[in-house]
């Protein structure tokens, strides 16, 4: 599994500036969840009654978190468009759309936690979303590396105003 992990990583630690935000979404959608999927089979380690059960839960979980994905992406899209021009209006717009992000990400964690525990036990649930947090913080720390911070003017004072 370490050497799945750190393959993962290595595949996401491609720069991002020589590559277009859609072609760096396209990396993300295929070849991370194919190497995603590798990792999760290896890491739950489920006999085939296990597999037979968890596997169409987890395309159901892929499913809706891919929804997640294609939001987050355009939350990135529209904050590249409104980098060099960006307001205090549209940051916190854009704060404001991640955290219902965020928290759209917990519902469905939780709700495919509990799914996972209806079919294979608490145990195996728990380590699946211990899976799936850890693939997703490596994905995340790729693309919050790669992000520029938001730009402060360094005249604007702490209220935001000049």
């Amino acid at each position: 599994m370490k050497k799945m992990i750190i393959g993962l990583i290595v595949l996401m630690s491609a720069s991002l500036f020589a590559q277009s935000t859609e072609t760096y979404l396209e990396l993300l959608r295929s070849d991370i969840k194919a190497k995603k999927k590798t990792v999760i089979a290896e890491a739950m380690n489920l006999n085939d009654l296990q597999s037979e059960k968890f596997w169409p839960i987890y395309r159901e979980f892929e499913f809706e978190w891919d929804k997640l994905a294609d939001t987050r992406v355009g939350i990135i899209k529209e904050y590249a468009a409104h980098y060099d021009k960006l307001t205090d209006e549209k940051a916190d717009e854009l704060i404001q759309k991640s955290y219902e992000l965020d928290e759209d990400k917990l519902d469905v964690g939780k709700k495919y936690y509990e799914k996972v525990k209806d079919v294979l036990g608490a145990k195996q649930a728990g380590k699946f979303m211990q899976i799936i947090t850890r693939l997703n913080m490596l994905i995340d720390i790729q693309i919050a590396a790669e992000l520029p911070l938001i730009p402060v003017d360094s005249t604007t004072t702490s209220s935001g105003n000049k």
